[in-house]
């Protein structure tokens, strides 16, 4: 028998969509603010990043299936803290030795790849579909790399000169 027990964010993941789903599933399942979405230990770190990184939130980031909130309770813990494990995790994944140096959330690619832009990145207002998370990486030979990860973890490695 497992000796399993939910997190209080567990049980309180579990209340709100009991909840929901009593109200006859009358509304999209929110939390009441998106920061209620991310793990209580890395709330403030989200607020800084949302800051720091420019994160524009999406109208559904509250949304429980956010990927913006996927992606910051994924990853934030090595925002600041140490790499070595996602740095293995991810050297596994795509059959190569890296270092990641640095985690950054809702990048936009420069130069326009899909056409959104009038430049290299979005001005004001001006919409731009951005990458869930970002790893900038080291090669084991010293050249940059990034890992881009969007919804479902699909993870394209660039290697830059």
């Amino acid at each position: 028998m497992s000796e399993y027990q939910p997190t209080q964010f567990a049980l309180e993941l579990r209340a709100h969509m009991e909840a929901w789903c009593a109200d006859l599933c009358k509304r999209p399942p929110m939390w009441a603010n998106w920061k209620d979405g991310i793990h209580p230990k890395f709330r403030a770190l989200a607020e800084e990043v949302q800051v720091v990184d420019e994160v524009k939130l999406h109208d559904y980031a509250a949304h429980l299936l956010s990927s913006q909130a996927f992606a910051f309770n994924l990853f934030l813990p090595y925002r600041n803290g140490k790499r070595e494990f996602l740095s293995e995790r991810i050297s596994t994944l795509i059959a190569t030795p890296v270092l990641v140096e640095e985690v950054r959330f809702e990048w936009v690619p420069p130069g326009a790849l899909l056409g959104e832009l009038q430049g290299d990145r979005p001005i004001g207002d001006e919409p731009a579909t951005a990458v869930d998370v970002v790893l900038w990486c080291r090669l084991k030979d010293g050249r940059r790399a990034r890992e881009s990860a969007q919804r479902r973890l699909r993870i394209r490695t660039v290697v830059l000169r």
